[in-house]
């Protein structure tokens, strides 16, 4: 069986507790967006790398690749909270403090001096650049082929192959939270805008569940399996 996870968010004993549900044999996609928010990011990334489960690009993946990038230039001087403040806001402590590479002291982000996960950071950094924008796969859903992203490809799926198109494609694909329209040939798997629950329509299925919310509509971590369009969802573990 085949089994898309949505947005885990750094709530990594959330999602080992999902993977239960499955077996060794079993495939497994996650849509993107495995850090930030929930305090064990690095934990998530490297469960999810150790296991080489099949993962999308996340716009939080690439808040890291971008705003990490910038926090290792200045490393191990203290950071520019105004120059990291979007990431830094949008769960970005979470995951540098998961790191080990900052210190949270009375509310204030000071830089770790000489964290043992320097080396994991830019490593998971570095494999965050090779995932993919979206993954084809072979089964299909109501008669048309299944296509996992982030978040909404289906209204620009004509222009992937667009150069000048190329920009906006990603911008789409990873930040947009429009449903997918009708009239579009692909059935579309996504996540990023969190739903109370996971709903299959005719050409499109959100699965992120908000599952590092701990507002009472939402908070779980959910799954879907491509050949029977079972829906698995798990209530969020405190510990996250």
């Amino acid at each position: 069986m085949t089994y898309v996870i949505g947005d885990v968010h750094g709530s990594f004993n959330t999602l080992k507790s999902l993977m239960n549900n499955f077996s060794t044999t079993d495939t497994i996609i996650l849509v993107g967006d495995l850090i930030d928010r929930g305090w064990s990011s690095r934990q998530t990334v490297k469960y999810v790398r150790e296991k080489e489960y099949k993962t999308i690009l996340g716009n939080h993946e690439l808040m890291m690749i971008n705003y990490g990038s910038l926090f290792l230039k200045n490393y191990p001087n203290d950071i520019d909270c105004d120059e990291l403040f979007f990431w830094l806001d949008s769960g970005g402590k979470e995951t540098l403090y998961s790191y080990e590479l900052i210190e949270l002291v009375n509310d204030k982000i000071i830089c770790s001096k000489d964290s043992q996960y320097l080396d994991d950071f830019i490593s998971d950094l570095n494999w965050m650049k090779t995932l993919p924008l979206y993954l084809e796969v072979e089964q299909k859903i109501n008669d048309k082929n299944i296509v996992i992203s982030h978040s909404c490809i289906s209204n620009v799926w004509d222009k992937r192959y667009d150069d000048n198109f190329k920009e906006m494609l990603e911008k789409f694909i990873l930040w947009d939270r429009e449903i997918p329209e009708k009239n579009y040939e692909i059935f579309n798997i996504f996540g990023h805008t969190k739903v109370k629950h996971a709903v299959i329509h005719d050409n499109y299925i959100n699965i992120d569940t908000g599952c590092y919310s701990v507002h009472y509509k939402y908070g779980k971590l959910t799954a879907l399996c491509l050949e029977n369009q079972e829906i698995i969802s798990i209530i969020r573990d405190p510990e996250d």
